[in-house]
């Protein structure tokens, strides 16, 4: 048995398929594993027909060690394995036309450097690539008397893998700039099968990082342009609302900011970080319209409770939300513990900000954010 890690970043589709045909040359019988859409793939290759029980796929995933190994790219059940294969057995609808890679015909060594600088058409190398997926579970077998169980997973395998072939027509979509389509198709996708829509989630963590790099630069525009996107395209995904919400709140728009805050919370009820930014901005807002003290005080005092009231960034805002209601004796009390816990976690700029806060209370003021902070 044998496997090879194939980086395809950047890759052309004509390269990806001659490694492919040089690899079956060496091993018939091979299977294309892809671990990251358009990024990063295994070629999995034997002389022999290569095939596992299922039951005891089962059981090697769930060791906790593998288990722990596999959640890194979300893999926690056969499934989640299976629906990843690209192709396996033999692979002559990938590889007929390729080019061989020999000793005197280096193709790779020259065309794999050149294509680094180049523009590499993901969503028509995963069209041409998922062109070739089946439902195929020639690589698994079930006992005797598990036809039931073996028809559960052929039927759960099809409805996963149209998930994602859905998933790469809205990135066909997005990339042709029809956009309203594109989060029509996303909408369908991950009604057929969340799990199997890893794609679009992987395309949706670049785009959030494209933003912040925007916003970096100072594009403060085209960064909630490009998360708006995202949270429309993912709207399920909880940090694409709160990197939204950030935006809105430097750009000053106090009501889109905890508008986006509140999709978060609902999508995540009981994350402390989701928690605590809305009763921040509740809290602190300059606009009366956004601001809700009684609101703030309840969400920070819940998840003080729940930490013990040992997060100063949590009591920082529990402090600003006693003020807000015009409790400066109770922001102050709080503020100063917020305080003293900043320094003990080494916290200099935290700690520099609830001096600064505290200075405020004591004199009957309430805390107010500012906008591009």
């Amino acid at each position: 048995l044998a496997c090879v890690w194939l980086q395809a970043y950047n890759l052309e589709d004509a390269i990806f398929r001659s490694i492919a045909r040089t690899f079956q040359e060496a091993f018939p019988h091979m299977i294309v594993l892809e671990t990251q859409a358009a990024a990063d793939y295994l070629l999995i290759g034997s002389a022999d027909p290569i095939r596992t029980p299922y039951a005891s796929m089962a059981r090697r995933i769930a060791q906790p060690a593998v288990a722990a190994s596999l959640a890194r790219i979300d893999i926690r059940q056969p499934l989640d394995l299976l629906q990843r294969i690209v192709l396996s057995g033999r692979a002559d609808d990938l590889t007929a036309d390729a080019d061989l890679h020999t000793d005197d015909s280096v193709l790779v060594e020259f065309a794999a450097p050149r294509s680094l600088y180049g523009t590499v058409d993901v969503p028509l190398f995963l069209a041409d690539l998922y062109r070739q997926r089946r439902a195929d579970l020639r690589m698994v077998s079930f006992d005797p008397g598990q036809e039931a169980q073996e028809a559960r997973v052929q039927a759960d395998l099809v409805r996963r893998l149209q998930a994602r072939t859905l998933a790469v027509e809205v990135l066909t979509l997005w990339s042709q700039g029809s956009t309203e389509e594109a989060i029509e198709t996303a909408r369908k996708a991950f009604e057929l099968e969340p799990a199997a829509c890893d794609l679009l989630v992987s395309v949706g963590k670049r785009l959030l990082r494209q933003a912040t790099i925007r916003q970096e630069e100072g594009d403060l525009q085209e960064a909630l342009h490009v998360t708006s996107q995202v949270v429309s395209l993912l709207p399920h995904r909880v940090e694409a609302h709160v990197q939204l919400a950030d935006l809105y709140a430097r750009s000053g728009n106090w009501a889109e900011a905890a508008k986006s805050f509140r999709a978060a919370r609902t999508r995540e009820p009981q994350n402390q970080m989701v928690l605590n930014s809305l009763a921040w901005l509740l809290a602190t807002a300059p606009d009366p319209q956004t601001r809700n003290g009684a609101e703030a005080v309840e969400l920070a005092e819940r998840i003080c409770t729940a930490t013990d009231h040992k997060q100063p960034l949590f009591l920082r805002t529990l402090a600003a939300s006693y003020a807000e209601t015009g409790r400066f004796d109770d922001a102050v009390r709080t503020a100063t513990t917020a305080g003293d816990l900043a320094v003990q976690n080494k916290d200099a700029t935290l700690a520099q900000q609830i001096q600064e806060q505290i200075a405020l209370y004591r004199q009957g003021q309430p805390c107010r954010q500012t906008a591009g902070h």
